[in-house]
């Protein structure tokens, strides 16, 4: 039986992951929701569709990051210390 990767979306609902390093990594479709990436580093991430529905991101670095719509944004729960791309400061 061949499974097809490529095709899975990541799934870390809930997780407890705060910083982690995500950069550059595909976030296409993956269910972020309620997890805590408290200064996680996504520089660079493409977070197209990303669910962000109670996303912690207090201190996260969103440097560079592509396809972030202030949709997502509106869900998750930032700080002052939050790095946002410069296209949605």
């Amino acid at each position: 039986m061949t499974h097809n990767l490529a095709q899975r979306k990541l799934d870390i609902s809930g997780a407890w992951v705060p910083r982690t390093n995500l950069s550059q990594a595909s976030l296409v479709g993956a269910n972020l929701s309620k997890a805590d990436l408290s200064n996680a580093l996504l520089r660079g991430a493409d977070m197209k569709d990303a669910i962000l529905e109670g996303t912690v991101l207090k201190g996260a670095d969103l440097t560079g990051v592509k396809n972030l719509t202030k949709e997502q944004l509106a869900t998750a729960i930032l700080d002052n210390e939050t790095i946002l791309p410069d296209y949605l400061q």
